[in-house]
Formats: structure tokens, C-alpha cells, sequence
């Protein structure tokens, strides 16, 4: 626990001295003797879990000062006690009108200061547990529930035809181009994974349409168009958290076109969000690379002539040229 005393009255010195030995670990204090100092102190190393003051910092600049360092937070995010040696009416009035949590008369009851912080290093111990609890908790939900969709993106992989990692694939180029784009390895590996997420909305799309042999109908391909829309609307329904939120991204927007042209928005260039610009060069062309109900699968050659004529059409220039820097044709023998 973290504690930040502003002591300007020696009178008080021996009173938090004895309190902190009594404390020992549990806390760790830092101590200064003025309101620069203090506001010195918020600036380097943020809010404390507790600020303990004397009653010097009552004047009307000091509580000016105050407010600055509560910084517009009215409930307080950390408790405020006010110690003072001798009994002023008009140090209770101060403190209360600030929004303090407590004042405590020293002199009268010295116990009483180490009582409360004791008290409060608890309550500080059963909230970090419980908050570490509860990430502990979301964290395992998350992670079984992107299995869960992930298990149904496998499934509208199989029902679509795809054979040798699609999902894999887009992943894992996905990831390498965003990495060669400038992005953290931690965002990396979130986007390896959301990117797999990319056709989920194709479970509702009925399998004489997925794996109609021939050339669809103009009502069919608009059936087939509407699994952005439906993959947003299942991953929006999940419990939310940052691989979930790329990858709603990545599902509604990926079809999305350079020059406008894509659905199911139409946006162009910019206006389409960069991961969804990345995972429609590598979809694409793992596309034209697999055998798929309607198709051979394309050489590899060919597939890169593809991307190269459509850049500014389909696809981001910038983007197909990193991902013909790293793709290799032994990648799909």
C-alpha cells in the first residue's frame, strides 16, 4: 500500500513514526514537508492508495491546492485523513467542505492513527485480491469464449471448402505484416488471433450457396455478402474485451475495397480500418491459393499478379507490397 504524508508540524512526527514501524512492509510511505513537494509527488508517481496530511494544508491556498491534486475527481479514488495536535472547530469544518475521510486529534487518541491506516491496509489487501480475482475470472471467460468462436469459424472454414488452414494462415500473415507495419508484438499476437475471427458470419449462410459449384446467382451473392454484417452482430453480442473489439473490426470491414467498390459499407482508403486493409490482402490471396466448391487453386504466380494489378483497387498499395516481401510459395505446396 502506498501512502503519501505531507508533515509540516513536528508535534506529528513522532505519531506517524510509530505508526509506520508498527506497519512495517505492509506499506511503503513516501514523506515531504510542503504542498510543492506533495503536488511534486502526484506529478512523478500518480495517486496514492492513501494521502494522510496534517492540518497545515487547511489554509485556503493549501486547499486549493488540494483540489488540484484530486484533479477533478469528486468521490476521491484514495482516502484523505487530516491529523492535527490540537482540537480546532474549524479544521473539522475545513477538512469535511474538501471532501476528507477523516480527522484525528493525535494528542487525544495516538492509537487511533495506526488503528485506521491498519484498517485501511486491509481493506486495500481484500480490494486488490478481489480485483485480481475478478481479472483472473474474465481473463478465463474471454479465453473460452474466442474458443468457442473460433471452434465456429473452423466449422464455416470446413462447410466453405477451405482445406490446409485458412484461418492459420491469415493469422499468422495477418500478424507479420501488422509487425512489419510498427506494432507491438503483444498487439501482434491479439491480432494473429482476432484475424482468425474474420469469417465467422459465414455459419449463417446456408451450404448450397457456400459450396454451390457453379457461379452464384446475383440474390445468391448478396446472400453471401451479408456475413459481415452477421459476424459483427455474433461477436457484438460476446462479452467485449480487446481481442474482440479487433475483431469486429476485422469481420465487418474486411471485404471493404481500396477505391470504394467493396461492401458492406463501401468505404475507401483510410476510411477503412487498417487491420481489416491487412486481412484482406492475405484472405484474397489464400483465396486464389486454395481449391475451393467453384475453383482450382491459382499458382502461385499468378495470385501475386493478382494483388499487384489490383493494388489501389482492392487492395492498399503499401500493405501488398509488404506482404509479397514476406510470403513464400513453399508457404502453399
Amino acid at each position: 500500500m502506498i501512502i503519501y504524508i505531507v508533515n509540516a508540524s513536528p508535534a506529528l512526527t513522532p505519531c506517524l513514526e510509530s505508526a509506520l514501524l508498527k506497519l512495517g512492509n505492509e506499506v511503503h510511505a513516501e514523506i515531504v514537508s510542503n504542498n510543492s513537494d506533495l503536488v511534486l509527488l502526484f506529478n512523478e508517481q500518480g495517486k496514492p492508495d492513501l494521502l494522510v496530511i496534517d492540518d497545515t494544508l487547511l489554509t485556503a491556498d493549501a486547499s486549493d491546492m488540494l483540489r488540484t491534486v484530486f484533479d477533478g475527481d469528486e468521490d476521491c479514488s484514495f482516502p484523505v485523513i487530516v491529523l492535527f495536535d490540537l482540537f480546532n472547530p474549524n479544521v473539522f469544518a475545513a477538512a469535511y467542505r474538501l471532501g476528507i475521510h477523516d480527522v484525528i486529534l493525535t494528542s487525544a487518541d495516538p492509537e487511533r492513527f495506526f488503528n485506521k491506516i491498519r484498517n485501511l491496509v486491509f481493506v486495500h489487501q481484500k480490494i486488490i485480491h478481489l480485483e485480481n480475482t475478478i481479472e483472473n475470472l474474465n481473463k478465463k471467460m474471454s479465453s473460452m469464449q474466442y474458443e468457442d468462436i473460433l471452434g465456429m469459424c473452423r466449422m464455416a472454414e470446413a462447410r466453405d471448402g477451405f482445406l490446409g488452414g485458412h484461418l492459420d494462415r491469415v493469422g499468422h500473415y495477418s500478424a507479420k505484416i501488422a509487425k512489419n507495419m510498427g506494432i507491438g508484438d503483444h498487439e501482434c499476437m491479439m491480432f494473429n488471433c482476432a484475424s482468425k475471427l474474420h469469417d465467422i458470419g459465414k455459419v449463417g449462410i446456408p451450404d448450397h450457396i457456400l459450396n454451390k459449384p457453379g457461379k452464384l446467382t446475383q440474390e445468391e451473392f448478396e446472400t453471401v455478402k451479408t456475413h459481415s454484417v452477421r459476424g459483427f452482430e455474433i461477436v457484438r453480442g460476446c462479452q467485449q474485451n480487446v481481442l474482440l473489439d479487433q475483431a469486429k473490426e476485422v469481420i465487418l470491414y474486411h471485404h471493404e475495397s481500396w477505391d470504394g467498390s467493396g461492401y458492406p459499407y463501401g468505404l475507401r482508403g483510410d476510411e477503412i480500418p487498417p487491420l481489416a486493409r491487412i486481412v484482406k490482402v492475405v484472405d484474397v490471396f489464400d483465396a486464389l491459393m486454395s481449391k475451393r466448391a467453384y475453383k482450382e487453386p491459382w499458382d502461385f504466380d499468378t495470385a501475386v499478379d493478382y494483388l499487384r494489378k489490383n493494388c489501389n483497387v482492392q487492395f492498399e498499395p503499401a500493405i501488398v507490397d509488404i506482404f509479397l516481401g514476406l510470403v513464400s510459395k513453399s508457404d502453399f505446396d
